[in-house]
């Protein structure tokens, strides 16, 4: 996630280090990172967690060798219904690399019973589970107005595709994007 206005906070290498002008401690190294402290501030809004392991210790590596192991596809669902969960209000995100994998996830999900448990908060509250469609234009529209319309009665949490329409010029501020969670990379065949 990234908005706002490249910044230099200052750490850049000295020149006569051999970095030639690279940031030190962070990924990104050229360009400059965004700075998006008009936006949030960081350090009080921000939690970025990467999830190595589900809760019974298996690892969660997302690769197709886990995913076609089974009860892998249960245990990542039961996992995003944690997180989703522990979320009190507003619009969960969750994306995936694939139409097909959110369709093998959805199927899944729904026989072995963790569909329902998208749907909850612990504070008791009902959520709206909803998935980006594969029609065109109107299908978008009615579905984006669908999450939206979820959200702001309640909560809602939206199966997408990192690259799709959903991911791409929507903006989901606020209350629209209380948590955002990545499910694998949208690697290329």
């Amino acid at each position: 996630m990234g908005s706002g206005v490249n910044a230099d906070d200052g750490d850049y290498a000295h020149d006569d280090d051999g970095l030639d002008g690279q940031k030190r401690g962070r990924l990104q190294v050229k360009p400059p990172p965004l700075q998006a402290d008009h936006v949030i501030k960081m350090e009080k809004q921000l939690l970025a967690v990467s999830i190595g392991h589900f809760d019974n210790g298996e690892e969660c590596k997302f690769v197709m060798n886990n995913v076609k192991k089974e009860g892998y596809m249960t245990k990542l669902g039961e996992s995003v219904a944690a997180i989703c969960s522990s979320i009190p209000r507003g619009g969960v995100l969750v994306f995936f690399p694939s139409k097909a994998m959110i369709a093998k996830c959805v199927y899944g999900w729904k026989r072995d019973g963790v569909w329902d448990s998208l749907k909850k908060t612990r504070s008791g509250i009902s959520r709206e589970v909803i998935v980006e469609p594969t029609g065109g234009n109107k299908e978008f529209e009615e579905c984006k107005q669908q999450y939206v319309e979820a959200v702001d009665s309640g909560g809602a949490v939206l199966l997408a595709v990192f690259r799709g329409k959903m991911s791409e010029g929507v903006s989901f501020n606020d209350d629209y994007a209380r948590a955002v969670i990545c499910i694998g990379f949208p690697l290329p065949r």
